[in-house]
C-alpha cells in the first residue's frame, strides 16, 4: 500500500471519537469501509509513579500521544491501552501489577489478531512504558508473522533510546536535566505531563524529590529494581514540574510517533 493510497482513503474519514472502545461496532466498520483502517496499539502499564502520581500514569499520557497522532495524521483510530506490561522493576512498591515478558507477548498478539479480523489493514504498535521495549521488540518476528499472513502493514515503533529523548527533549531545552539519568520515574517529566493532562490526579501536597545520579541500568538497578535506589519510588526531581512544561512534553512525543508512522508511510512499497 503506496502512502498516495493511504492519503486517498483516508480522505473520507472525518472521526470526532477516535478511541474504538468508545464506538460501536458498525461506527468502527463505517471508519474503516470510510479509510479509517489504520489502528494505533499503545503498551502501558500499572506501576507505582511514587507517592504523587496514579499508577496508570503511563497509560494515560501514551494514550493522548496516540490520539493526538491520529488527530494530526488522520484516517487513524486508537485502541485500547493495553495493560499490564513489564514493570518488574517496580515491584516492591504497592499497585504495581507486572506480567512476564511472554504472558505480555501473548496478549498483543491476542489484540492484534482481533483487530486483523475486524478489518484494520495497517496497525502501528508502540509503547508508553519502558520497560515494554525489549519484551516487545522480541516478539516482533512473531508479531509480523501475524501481519504478513494476512496482508497487513505492520508499523512497529519501538526506538527505546528514540523515546527517552522524546520524553528529554523539552526539559533538556530549558537547562533542566535532572542529573542526566538513564530513566526516570514520577519525575519532572511525568508529573509535568500530568500535570497538564489529568491536573486533578496529581497530589501536589506529595511531591518530593527523587534519586538523582548516576547508576547502571542494566546491572544492579535491573536486578534490584527502583526501590534499591529510591525509597519513595520516584526517579528524578519533580518539584519544578509545570503543566506547561507538560505540553511542550506531549508535542514532542506526540512529534516522535507522527515521524515514525510518517517515515514508514515513504519506506512503503
Amino acid at each position: 500500500m503506496t502512502a498516495e493510497t493511504r492519503t486517498e482513503q483516508r480522505a473520507p474519514a472525518a472521526l470526532d471519537e477516535l478511541q474504538i472502545e468508545r464506538l460501536t461496532w458498525a461506527e468502527i466498520q463505517e471508519a474503516i469501509e470510510g479509510g479509517a483502517d489504520t489502528v494505533i496499539v499503545v503498551v502501558g502499564s500499572i506501576e507505582q509513579h511514587g507517592p504523587h502520581l496514579p499508577c496508570e500514569t503511563d497509560c494515560y499520557y501514551g494514550l493522548e500521544m496516540a490520539l493526538r497522532t491520529a488527530r494530526r495524521l488522520g484516517g487513524i483510530l486508537v485502541a485500547p491501552v493495553i495493560r499490564p506490561g513489564c514493570s518488574q522493576h517496580h515491584l516492591g512498591f504497592p499497585g504495581t501489577i507486572s506480567v512476564a515478558p511472554d504472558v505480555l507477548a501473548g496478549v498483543v498478539h491476542a489484540q492484534l489478531v482481533c483487530l486483523i479480523q475486524s478489518g484494520f489493514r495497517r496497525i502501528v504498535l508502540t509503547s508508553s512504558h519502558g520497560g515494554n521495549f525489549v519484551p516487545l521488540s522480541e516478539a516482533m518476528p512473531r508479531f509480523q508473522s501475524l501481519c504478513d499472513e494476512h496482508d497487513v502493514e505492520l508499523t512497529p515503533v519501538m526506538d527505546l533510546f528514540g523515546w527517552i529523548d522524546a520524553l528529554k527533549q523539552a526539559p533538556h531545552a530549558h537547562g533542566l536535566r535532572q542529573g542526566d539519568m538513564p530513566a526516570v520515574q514520577a519525575d519532572l517529566i511525568e508529573t509535568s505531563i500530568m500535570m497538564a493532562l489529568h491536573p486533578e490526579m496529581v497530589r501536589t501536597d506529595r511531591i518530593v524529590r527523587g534519586f538523582v545520579g548516576p547508576f547502571d541500568l542494566d546491572g544492579a538497578f535491573a536486578e534490584r529494581g527502583t526501590i534499591a535506589l529510591s525509597s519513595n519510588g520516584i526517579l528524578g526531581d519533580p518539584l519544578d514540574a509545570t503543566p506547561e512544561l507538560g505540553r511542550e512534553i506531549l508535542d514532542s512525543i506526540t512529534q516522535y510517533l507522527v515521524d515514525a508512522v510518517e517515515a514508514d508511510n515513504g519506506a512503503a512499497p
